[in-house]
């Protein structure tokens, strides 16, 4: 079984760059199932998919992520919250699971991801 991976960013080089790094580390145990340049788009494109994990950029040009968060009060996903300086979403609030700096870094992105994997081990024990 794949974990579905939905991106949520306005820069299609943000947005690339995870596919590559999602690619490169991950490709056995993830699939992206789709991306969204903005708030509207994402909520329509996530009630569809259904994923596991949403990549969140804080701040886009038609809005910020928790506004999108806030359109899901019962969500089935997890969020890694993706950010280029702006201080973080409320993390409990949100129950964000980790966040990654732009300009990405390898390590931070495995980092987050093995997070998001750990987590998901510890709910569904063998």
């Amino acid at each position: 079984m794949k974990y579905k991976v939905f991106i949520v960013d306005d820069e299609t080089a943000s947005i690339d760059m995870l596919k590559y790094f999602c690619s490169r580390y991950f490709s056995e145990v993830m699939e992206i199932v789709g991306y969204a340049r903005g708030i509207d788009e994402a909520f329509r494109k996530i009630k569809e998919v259904h994923p596991d994990l949403v990549f969140l950029d804080v701040r886009m040009p038609r809005g910020f992520g928790n506004e999108l968060l806030d359109r899901f009060p019962k969500r089935n996903f997890e969020v890694i919250i993706v950010t280029a300086g702006l201080k973080p979403l409320n993390f409990e609030k949100y129950n964000i699971l980790a966040s990654i700096s732009k300009p990405f870094d390898e390590e931070e992105f495995v980092a987050a991801f093995n997070l998001f994997i750990n987590k998901k081990v510890e709910s569904h024990p063998l």
